[in-house]
């Protein structure tokens, strides 16, 4: 398998067995090198796993080489316990089995689930996108983001850390100045996560903590 990033090979063997042990002509299986044809099974699975382009060469005697052109992604999209990957504009690429840690989650607890494959707005995404981007210039020498957690009430946006505490964002207001406040904060004491719940910066300069 070549290409490959998010997509695994085991993921692809599963895939590709299932296609190989269907009967062809109802005589031959799929299997036989001869009589398989690459075509189809490419574009199912290009559309199986979402991607851009999938390529399959027969190598003889009897292997097959998949090139994949997979589409990028940026955030791990967490609904009612089930996780996929999202691109840059908040469309979903595809359904993922277990995390991975260089992406970003965004737990989403609305009331409603999205229809279609545009899980975001182009507003929401772009709100999301400062979260992280603000969390990177004015925080994360200090904590690592761990999760974004999104609900109903966007004046009320959750960022989660390693440590253990929460942060409260209102995502209507000033980003920029919410994440300096909070800086001012971490640099100000040694926040362990164990004696701190979170930390409420939507304020103004009055920050909350429990």
């Amino acid at each position: 398998m070549v290409n490959n990033q998010d997509l695994t090979q085991s993921e692809v063997e599963e895939f590709l067995e299932s296609k190989l042990a269907t009967s062809k002509y109802f005589l031959f299986k799929n299997s036989n090198f001869f009589l398989f044809d690459p075509e189809p099974v490419e574009k199912e699975l290009a559309e199986n796993f979402n991607l851009d382009k999938a390529v399959i060469k027969k190598i003889w005697p009897n292997k097959l080489e998949i090139t994949v052109t997979e589409k990028i992604s940026h955030f791990i999209w967490s609904k009612d316990d089930t996780l996929y990957l999202l691109d840059a504009s908040g469309a979903l690429n595809r359904q993922i089995r277990a995390r991975d840690e260089k992406y970003l989650i965004i737990k989403d607890i609305r009331s409603a689930r999205p229809t279609g494959n545009q899980i975001f707005s182009s507003e929401e995404i772009e709100i999301i996108n400062q979260l992280y981007l603000e969390w990177i210039d004015h925080v994360a020498d200090k904590e690592t983001l761990d999760m974004i957690v999104i609900s109903d009430n966007w004046n009320l946006i959750e960022l989660h850390t390693k440590t253990g505490f929460y942060v409260k964002i209102d995502a209507q207001e000033s980003i920029k100045k919410q994440m300096n406040n909070l800086k001012q904060i971490l640099m100000a004491g040694n926040i362990t996560g164990v004696d701190v719940d979170y930390i409420d910066v939507r304020f103004g300069d009055k920050v909350y903590f429990k």
